[in-house]
């Protein structure tokens, strides 16, 4: 291709997301014509890093789709967590890849935010132990990328989810010391477990974009954190500065502001650093660009490009169809699920006194991945298959979510070619591009779907069960990477004429089971009073059926705790536990709460009685503390608990959260049996930033909590002593 030629004629960098429009075979095939093109027919030889999306999975045809990020901070499991993105970079390296855009470190306390689904929770310190999990399974290890492995990247550096309004590259507002205690700690976690690349965020914090931030990028980044790794630009980052942000007057002094700033590699490829190449003769300059180049080369080097240049599609081919990476999958989706309503002890659900099942919504049978995925399991194949013979399963959607829900293209036949490079283009389907340039997905308006939800009601009364399978729809959940494609939502109800289905159903009386299947934190206050059981499935990847089947049905308990506060009403946003003293001085007219569920509950099919916990009543400060806590299985089935432990310093320098999580383990036990639980605290956990941005530990009185959930708390006093 003569164009592809062209574009590669003085050699390069980087490439990115070929892999997307491919199968493995195919995208391993084109990515080794590319390799072999630039080590064999350039003159320098060097091989190219392939840069590759992963945050629930390659994002390639074919590839295991594991559970969002959501869904994989309900598991609250970190080693399981680093076996499904070992996973995931096996996959991703077979095709070719050897730089994954993945983990995200964002914390996403504001739902509106459309890229929420990429986010492990709202919590600095289970999002950095996920995020750690994620880097080292990527790069198969704790000590950074090796030969023949793959690189991670972190991002989006920072305060990326922090924008007003919840809309994506809004404004953020956030002092230093906010960022320091709170936004910044999951990025430091990565780069302490040995992340390969960090990658800055769109938008400006207080005016200063993050890729052109001197202060986040060299001073913090790599002055106090040490790191040694790559600092990659995001898609369109440099120019933006020019474009959008108006700091420089044209392209070529976007790329040296960012150069200057702390950025090594720009993406997407050869569009705004070659504007330096005139500007070399600046001795000052051109060690930047040495330093940078140097940065690249080294991780070509650790990843062993320069041996093993050539994926291999045979390869390829088995390692993407490896049966533990499914099982894999399964075991994540099914760990995720969050019982978060059970009245009456509706669940588990006997199958053998069930005779008609009522399964309807939206979600109930929708195809929630494309048919490349081998491993797809919708809600209605994985009921149908577990439920006994027997048992009749009556199905009927009774709404839609949007008017285009029934439309699954390609992520870039979606971008319709946009901002995308030489490489990239040619994987566009041009009619699919031009279906989705005609109109946005739309709601269906009130009395529109009339039909089909008496349809679905006439069903739900001759069952013993509804289960109602509602939530969001991946039209409005996601990156704004398309004119057309508006992700950020100002209302966190039930989308469209769902609601009207509800409550519909729950006028026949049927025991209702509402399943809510999402990316983003919803309002709950309307559900919660028509439904005698609610689960939350979040996005559970490909064996979505499979693991709702099995929660219902007892064959395993529910497991997953969430990740995220969920809110009462839209209004009550941002509601995420750990705010400051302040934040819950006082409540909204005509409300208690604003949480219909807080951060880190969730319910099994059994019950837990919390002892106090026992801590000492000094410690010194640079120490460990250890934190035990006696819980008893108080209900009839074997069963396990999340014991969560949360600080507070009771004496700062700075305004702190009323608590913050520091630390958890799972625990089990059988009926009537009482456990130990032991959560080792390490030094740090009682440090933080003062307004002159030193980091420190103060000598005096800690409040150490421990509970179920972060509403659920026990308190015992310790002093710090230096």
């Amino acid at each position: 291709d003569d164009g592809i030629t062209a574009a590669l004629a003085n050699g390069i960098g980087t490439i990115s997301y070929v892999n997307m429009g491919h199968g493995p075979a195919k995208g391993a095939a084109f990515v080794g014509a590319l390799q072999r093109h630039l080590v064999e027919h350039t003159r320098l030889g060097i091989p190219a890093l392939f840069c590759e999306e992963c945050a629930w999975g390659h994002v390639a045809i074919g590839a295991t789709a594991m559970p969002e990020p959501p869904a994989m901070g309900a598991t609250w499991d970190p080693d399981l967590v680093e076996r499904c993105y070992t996973a995931v970079g096996r996959e991703c390296v077979a095709r070719g890849g050897s730089l994954a855009h993945t983990p995200v470190a964002d914390l996403a306390r504001d739902p509106r935010w459309g890229r929420s689904n990429e986010s492990f929770s709202e919590d600095p310190c289970l999002t950095g132990a996920l995020v750690a999990s994620a880097v080292r399974g990527l790069q198969g290890g704790p000590d950074g990328p090796r030969c023949g492995g793959m690189a991670a990247t972190v991002k989006h550096f920072a305060g990326f989810a922090q924008s007003q309004g919840g809309r994506q590259m809004g404004t953020v507002e956030c002092g230093r010391t906010t960022l320091l205690n709170e936004i910044l700690p999951p990025f430091r976690a990565a780069v302490e477990a040995g992340v390969a690349a960090v990658m800055p965020a769109y938008p400006e914090i207080d005016g200063t974009p993050c890729h052109a931030n001197r202060w986040l990028l060299h001073d913090v980044l790599r002055g106090r954190w040490g790191f040694r790794g790559l600092v990659t630009a995001d898609y369109g980052g440099v120019n933006q500065l020019c474009e959008q942000m108006h700091l420089t007057a044209n392209l070529a002094d976007a790329a040296e502001l960012a150069l200057r700033s702390g950025i090594d590699m720009d993406l997407p490829e050869q569009r705004n650093f070659p504007g330096l190449l005139p500007r070399l003769a600046d001795p000052a300059l051109r060690e930047l660009v040495d330093a940078a180049v140097r940065r690249v080369l080294e991780l070509k080097l650790r990843l062993g490009l320069f041996e093993r240049p050539y994926p291999d599609p045979q390869q390829a081919v088995a390692v993407v169809a490896d049966p533990t990476h499914r099982a894999l999958a399964a075991e994540a989706a099914t760990a995720s699920v969050v019982l978060l309503q059970n009245r009456g002890d509706l669940l588990p659900l006997d199958g053998d006194r069930l005779r008609r099942v009522a399964l309807l919504g939206p979600h109930a049978a929708l195809k929630q991945l494309g048919d490349d995925r081998p491993g797809r399991v919708t809600i209605a194949e994985g009921l149908r298959a577990a439920l006994p013979a027997g048992v009749r399963l009556d199905i009927a959607a009774g709404c839609r979510l949007t008017t285009k829900d029934d439309v699954t293209p390609t992520y870039l036949a979606e971008t319709a070619g946009q901002g995308l490079t030489t490489l990239q283009r040619m994987d566009v389907d041009p009619a699919t591009a031009a279906l989705f340039a005609d109109a946005r997905p739309q709601l269906l308006p009130p009395g529109s779907e009339d039909a089909d939800i008496a349809a679905a009601v006439d069903l739900a009364r001759g069952a013993d069960v509804a289960i109602l399978c509602l939530g969001d729809s991946k039209q409005c959940t996601g990156e704004n990477y398309s004119p057309t494609r508006r992700c950020d939502r100002d209302d966190l109800g039930l989308l469209g004429n769902q609601m009207q289905l509800l409550r519909a159903v729950a006028a026949t009386g049927t025991p209702i089971v509402v399943t809510l299947c999402h990316g983003r934190a919803l309002a709950l206050g309307e559900v919660m009073p028509l439904a005698h059981a609610i689960i939350d499935l979040w996005e559970p990847g490909e064996a979505r059926g499979t693991a709702l089947a099995r929660v219902l049905l007892g064959l395993v308990e529910p497991r997953g705790r969430l990740p995220f506060s969920l809110p009462l009403t839209t209004g009550a946003v941002p509601c995420h536990y750990s705010q400051r003293p302040l934040g819950y001085a006082r409540e909204y007219a005509f409300r208690e709460t604003r949480v219909a569920f807080p951060f880190g509950f969730g319910l099994g099919y059994t019950n837990w009685s919390y002892a106090a916990p026992q801590v000492p009543e000094r410690g010194r400060i640079g120490d460990p503390i250890t934190v035990t806590v006696a819980v008893t299985n108080t209900g009839r089935r074997r069963g396990s608990t999340v014991v969560q432990v949360y600080l507070r310093d009771e004496v700062a320098a700075v305004a702190l959260p009323r608590a913050r999580l520091v630390g958890w383990t799972r625990v089990a036990a059988e009926p009537g049996a009482q456990v130990e639980a032991r959560i080792v605290l390490p030094a740090s956990a009682f440090a933080y930033h003062d307004q002159d941005g030193r980091e420190r530990t103060d000598p005096g009185a800690f409040a150490i909590m421990t509970g179920p959930d972060s509403a659920t708390l026990q308190s015992a006093g310790l002093v710090l002593i230096s």
